[in-house]
C-alpha cells in the first residue's frame, strides 16, 4: 500500500454535522492527527492545496485539531494562528492556555524599567522571554495602543 492509500484509509467515512472529517489514525499529545510524524491536516491541505510556504502553518476554521476536511483549512502565520484562538476565546483570559502572562503583563514588560533579569525576577519568567517580547518574537501580534472606550 502507497502513502496515499495509507493516509486515506485513517480518514474516517462518517463526516461531522459540522462537515468535518476526522482523522482516525495516531495522535499527538496535543491532540492532532500525526501521520509519518506529520501533522494530519497539514497533508491534507496540501493534497488539494499544493504546498506550504515556508513558515508557514496549516490552520483549522472549524477549530477542531482532528478535522483533516481541506475546506475547513488555511495558511496562516504563527502570530495570525495565536490571535484567532484568542479572538474565538480559546485562550485564558486574553492569554494563550500555556502561557504564563496575560496581554497587560506583556505590555508592561514592554515598557518596564530596569534589566531583563530584574523584569524576568518581577514576573516569574526567564530573561530570555523578556527580549523575545521586546522584540516582538514573542507576543508580536498584540499591539501597544491601548483599546479606548467611548461609554
Amino acid at each position: 500500500m502507497n502513502a496515499l492509500e495509507s493516509f486515506k484509509n485513517k480518514v474516517s467515512t462518517g463526516a461531522s454535522d459540522r462537515g468535518c472529517v476526522l482523522w482516525a489514525g495516531a495522535k499527538t499529545a496535543g491532540g492532532y492527527g500525526n501521520f509519518r510524524s506529520v501533522y494530519a491536516h497539514r497533508i491534507a491541505y496540501e493534497l488539494v492545496h499544493g504546498a506550504v510556504p515556508a513558515g508557514k502553518l496549516v490552520l483549522h476554521h472549524c477549530d477542531t485539531r482532528l478535522c483533516v476536511n481541506p475546506k475547513h483549512l488555511f495558511v496562516g502565520t504563527a502570530a495570525e494562528n495565536t490571535a484567532d484562538m484568542l479572538m474565538k476565546g480559546r485562550g485564558v483570559r486574553g492569554r494563550h492556555v500555556n502561557a504564563k502572562l496575560n496581554q497587560v503583563q506583556v505590555l508592561e514588560i514592554r515598557s518596564a524599567k530596569g534589566t531583563q533579569q530584574e523584569i524576568a525576577d518581577r514576573y516569574g519568567i526567564k530573561r530570555q522571554t523578556v527580549g523575545m517580547i521586546r522584540r516582538r518574537a514573542a507576543w508580536g501580534w498584540l499591539s501597544d495602543k491601548k483599546e479606548t472606550s467611548n461609554t
